[in-house]
């Protein structure tokens, strides 16, 4: 009994360490939440106030949550299903993949902050690389013909002239940090695919060739099955990982161009440490948590992969 209590006594720098970083800060940002405060002033508590300002304020309701949930679904979709392809590629027994390996580490080191500042430079319209080269190309010209027969009849415009636009207007502007969200986060997901595609036995897909299973079908019922767990792990963190995204949007667009890029981070930096107001930022964040814990819930419960019982 005694050498189980000293066990214990080695976990309390732990307990106080988490209480520190993380439940101390939680617990004054809720306290905030219920009063009007701003940088060096004294709290005055509200109720809830602030909760119901930011539901009458357009920027949170409907632009932010909106703004966040296509952020978070978007890159969601793009990080899972792009570092799979990845994967599968990289997989092959080809020469020269372990360069390949290695090179597609590099999006993966770069900071957030220079990622930020390439994308504005990047994609500016007049003097950005991304235009240059589909002038140079004559894709814009391409591009725009495609979208006049193709995407312009079934209601969707993304460019409306040459040169392209695509952090000042609004259909672009999530679109193009999505991708560049994803670009950024594709070494992670595709090297914990890839080492999880390289547990599967190679005997279990050649006895599937012998049985004449197409390459479709040893996917769908062998790799995808054996990767379910990895998947559920590489979407859970992607989850958190973009929910929290504040670097690149307030880089490029401090949430504009409108309030098309508003995501939660970047509102509560906003009402923050611009407009000095900590009570309707602290709203923010315990929404925010509270959205986050809740589908953490959710995503357990419902998505996590389930023990086969014998």
């Amino acid at each position: 009994m005694r050498r189980s209590w000293k066990g214990y006594l080695f976990l309390i720098p732990i307990f106080v360490l988490i209480g520190g970083i993380f439940v101390w800060p939680f617990m004054n940002t809720v306290w905030l939440s219920f009063h009007r405060s701003a940088f060096g002033g004294n709290a005055q508590f509200i109720g809830l106030e602030n909760f119901q300002k930011l539901l009458a304020d357009k920027k949170f309701w409907p632009d932010g949550v909106r703004a966040s949930a296509i952020w978070t679904v978007g890159n969601l979709l793009m990080q899972l299903v792009i570092p799979l392809f990845i994967a599968l590629l990289l997989n092959e027994r080809l020469k020269g993949m372990s360069v390949v390996r290695a090179i597609i580490l590099i999006p993966w080191l770069i900071p957030g902050v220079v990622v930020g500042v390439m994308t504005r430079w990047l994609f500016e319209p007049s003097l950005g690389a991304v235009n240059e080269i589909l002038a140079r190309t004559h894709l814009d010209v391409l591009f725009l013909w495609l979208q006049g027969a193709v995407l312009t009849p079934i209601g969707i415009e993304l460019f409306t002239d040459i040169p392209f636009i695509y952090l000042g207007k609004s259909s672009m502007a999530m679109l193009t940090l999505i991708s560049v969200n994803s670009w950024k986060f594709l070494p992670f997901g595709t090297l914990l695919l890839l080492a999880a595609l390289q547990t599967i036995p190679i005997e279990l897909y050649e006895a599937a060739k012998v049985d004449g299973a197409s390459a479709f079908r040893r996917f769908i019922s062998i790799t995808f099955p054996l990767l379910g767990s990895m998947i559920w792990f590489v979407g859970f963190i992607a989850l958190l990982w973009n929910f929290n995204i504040f670097d690149l949007i307030w880089l490029t667009t401090k949430g504009g161009p409108g309030n098309a890029t508003l995501i939660a981070p970047a509102l509560i930096y906003e009402l923050a440490f611009r407009k000095s107001n900590l009570g309707q930022a602290s709203a923010v964040a315990v929404m925010a948590a509270g959205v986050l814990i809740l589908f953490g819930i959710l995503y357990f419960a419902v998505l996590a992969p389930k023990e086969e019982q014998t």
